[in-house]
């Protein structure tokens, strides 16, 4: 599975669930067929009042809350400290009318920052409409090429901030492209230098201005995006894998999928936002509108606009109540992003040794594995498969499972990401060079040294950390006789040794002659000894 986008499926462009690269063939065609569209639409369609129903079809709001827990499930569990991109649930699901679905209805339900709709229930798809172009247009969309002029025009609802703040999506109109007009010029690499004023419009930026960079140019409809949001959009971070059962590295937000090309340019204003005047950064794109706020914290600075809620009051002329939160999605123990313990209640083991400097316990080791007939996982730097290839051989051809534990053993929290996916690609190389084996995808840091940055970075790679239960501490100073060791591992309980991971070394000639006692014990009370894998299995 590929994590480039979260391992997410990809959300069709088209609201209706047909292929349409961010909705653009809509726009395109829009002023041919507004004028007969609209008489059709008109006889038939009011869009107020609707009653707000309380749960959607039980199959569309499953599949409603698997798309939410991808993003915004790691934000509830507390595993990601990012804005969200859908909020805490849904305030309200509904049946609204869609040409192309069954029946002429389909099921929606709508976040504080969008809105999820199940067009064609058959394919499971969930997708995501034009919302902000609507809002700035003043036109529901009914169908894939179906619109109808909403009552009261574009919405008169505030973008940002706080209830009566100038910015309205109806002031945004002059400004956006919604029928492939107002085009800005290739800006990249220049400074967002515009402000938007409430009294005199598009006038140049003051305070704030010169301290934005344009990163991007979109050629579709015409609008430079500031690398502020560019970040925001193709950020890394956790995501939420139902087939996983657990979160990874991935891409919370999709550019065209959840966001759209952008409708207008960047601009800076001031509204209130909690009572206060702020500098804003606002941009509105076909589905969402995003935010910088530079005196919010860093991690909440960039944020998507409540259009889900702006959407929803304008549509239905109702203010919903606050959305209860979703809980966080469940998350299998086995899969877990760093692997501390496996599964309980099968008296099995892990026991684990960590190859980094020499190999003076290996031949022990290796004999008392064979005595024993047991199978474990060898975590083995780069630098000592290239030094030891027999010996990296005879592990993989025992049957022992191979686990990357970087190619000279720094410490991950001290280098660069650069540094550390060149430690890990260059101990994959080497150790399937010297073993056979491809040691991906379990991967031990040296020394343990870990942060939620190379935790991060790890997981992007596809690579799952293995910690460990209980440490021999056969490589802390001060040395440790055999004895210690075997006392060490097999005084702890039953209950303390069901699913545990031990951590010994190949370095530590105590450990060699630790091993086969260790090994005595623990299967003489039953348990089960094995690789990291099946531990977890």
């Amino acid at each position: 599975m590929s994590w480039q986008n979260g391992g997410r499926k990809p959300v069709i462009f088209e609201t209706g669930g047909k292929a349409n690269p961010g909705g653009l063939g809509k726009l395109t065609n829009l002023l041919p067929v507004l004028s007969l569209v609209l008489v059709l639409v008109l006889t038939c369609f009011n869009p107020w009042p609707v009653q707000a129903e309380t749960t959607g079809p039980a199959p569309a709001e499953n599949l409603f809350k698997a798309t939410w827990s991808e993003a915004d499930g790691p934000i509830v569990a507390g595993e990601a400290n990012r804005s969200w991109l859908w909020g805490p649930g849904p305030f309200t699901s509904q049946t609204e009318e869609y040409r192309e679905a069954p029946d002429g209805h389909r099921a929606v339900m709508y976040f504080d920052k969008g809105r999820m709709e199940l067009t064609h229930p058959d394919t499971g798809t969930v997708t995501l409409g034009l919302l902000v172009y609507e809002l700035i247009s003043g036109q529901l969309q009914l169908g894939d090429n179906t619109y109808s002029p909403a009552r009261g025009g574009p919405a008169n609802t505030n973008v940002v901030g706080d209830p009566g703040n100038w910015l309205t999506y109806a002031r945004l109109q002059p400004y956006a492209s919604l029928n492939l007009d107002n085009r800005a010029a290739d800006r990249t690499g220049q400074t967002v230098d515009e402000q938007l004023t409430e009294k005199d419009g598009l006038q140049p930026a003051t305070g704030r201005a010169g301290q934005q960079v344009i990163a991007y140019y979109d050629t579709v409809l015409g609008h430079n995006i500031p690398k502020i949001f560019w970040n925001f959009i193709n950020q890394p971070g956790l995501v939420y894998d139902p087939a996983f059962g657990g979160y990874l590295g991935g891409q919370p937000v999709s550019w065209l999928n959840d966001v759209g090309y952008p409708l207008t340019e960047p601009y800076w204003v001031n509204q209130k936002v909690a009572g206060t005047d702020k500098d804003v950064l606002v941009q509105a794109f076909q589905r969402r509108v995003l935010t910088f706020t530079p005196d919010n914290p860093p991690a909440y600075q960039v944020e998507m606009g409540n259009v889900g809620r702006h959407y929803a009051f304008w549509r239905y002329g109702q203010d919903f109540a606050a959305a209860p939160a979703w809980p966080a999605p469940v998350v299998n123990p086995d899969s877990l992003r760093e692997i501390v313990r496996g599964k309980t209640g099968q008296k099995k083991v892990a026991i684990t040794l960590d190859a980094g400097s020499t190999a003076v316990a290996f031949p022990k080791q290796i004999a008392a594995l064979d005595k024993h007939n047991v199978k474990i996982t060898f975590f083995l730097t780069g630098l000592w498969a290239q030094q030891n290839p027999a010996l990296a051989r005879q592990i993989a051809d025992d049957g022992m499972e191979i686990g990357n534990h970087s190619f000279d053993h720094p410490d991950f929290t001290k280098i660069s990401d650069t540094q550390a996916r060149d430690e890990l690609d260059k101990a994959a190389q080497a150790i399937q060079e010297a073993s056979g084996r491809n040691p991906w995808p379990l991967f031990r840091f040296p020394y343990g040294a870990r942060d939620a940055r190379t935790t991060q970075l790890v997981n992007d790679m596809g690579y799952r950390s293995v910690f460990w239960t209980y440490d021999s501490l056969d490589s802390v100073d001060p040395p440790k006789s055999a004895a210690f060791l075997v006392s060490r591992i097999t005084g702890l309980s039953d209950s303390q040794l069901d699913g545990a991971i031990i951590l010994m070394h190949l370095g530590n000639a105590t450990s060699g002659d630790a091993l086969d006692p260790i090994l005595t014990n623990l299967q003489g009370r039953g348990f089960n000894i094995v690789t990291v894998s099946e531990l977890i299995k």
